[in-house]
């Protein structure tokens, strides 16, 4: 079985904060923007923001509000990030997202337009 997708980009961002090709805190911390990761990852912004926050759970980055991502001071450079990240599931938790009552009707399309 394939490893999944949002496995793939945590192994990728932690094997490049354990090699320094990202550093830890201050500005030179800051990971790429979203839009540049889901482009390289080649991945969706669910699948992205997935990874993001299963690192950001485990202490190895953190995001400031309107600036985007930066690897903590904690994690920096040869600190072993990848081992933080070795025991993840094979298939995360997907949280119910889903607004419907649990006894509401399923969706039908409109009879009349």
């Amino acid at each position: 079985m394939a490893e999944p997708q949002y496995r793939q980009v945590v192994d990728t961002i932690a094997w490049r904060i354990d090699d320094g090709y990202y550093h830890r805190g201050g500005r030179r911390g800051k990971l790429p923007s979203l839009r540049d990761m889901r482009t390289e990852f080649e991945v969706g912004p669910t699948t992205l923001k997935m990874a993001l926050a299963i690192l950001e759970d485990r202490g190895v980055i953190e995001s400031r509000q309107g600036a985007g991502y930066y690897v903590t001071r904690r994690y920096g450079h040869r600190n072993g990030v990848a081992a933080h990240t070795a025991d993840l599931p094979e298939t995360p938790p997907i949280p119910d997202t889903s607004t419907r009552a649990p006894d509401a009707e399923p969706d039908t399309p409109c009879a009349a337009l």
